[in-house]
């Protein structure tokens, strides 16, 4: 299928809230836009856009700024979020704009580790410095017995 759209096309067009190195995801049913990115000053922001608009619906707090690297984000189905920075893995509630919980995962992460959810959202992959790490929840667990 190929692929084809022209400016009229468009739903909605607008400038990165970031303004520079932006990332953008849906969550797993659609509804959701999140928007995560690094300024060109280092700034950097996990946001929910609202899609039509191409305004900026909701901002999660806790990601650091003045890092000079790109954040990493995944959405699991729906519920979470996950961003990798500052060797970092930090995760919040789709919901909630204040930051869940984070975790080192034990050592070894990268500045900006990639991560990615299973389907089953039990599984989270993130990249280390000598390759990767499978984090996992009590479920998740569960699967990797």
């Amino acid at each position: 299928m190929a692929w084809n759209f022209d400016k009229k096309d468009s739903l909605a067009d607008y400038n990165a809230p970031s303004g520079w190195c932006t990332r953008l995801l849906y969550s797993a049913d659609g509804r959701k836009l999140f928007s995560c990115g690094t300024s060109q000053l280092g700034t950097s922001s996990l946001m929910e856009i609202t899609e039509a608009k191409g305004t900026i619906k909701k901002v999660y707090n806790g990601l650091t700024t003045q890092l000079g690297g790109v954040v990493q984000f995944q959405s699991s189905k729906n519920h979470f979020l996950a961003a990798g920075e500052d060797g970092l893995i930090k995760f919040w509630h789709v919901d909630n704009v204040n930051i869940l919980s984070t975790t080192d995962a034990e050592g070894g992460l990268e500045a900006f580790p990639c991560l990615r959810f299973d389907k089953e959202d039990n599984l989270l992959a993130v990249s280390t410095s000598e390759g990767f790490k499978v984090l996992a929840n009590p479920t998740g667990l569960k699967s990797l017995r």
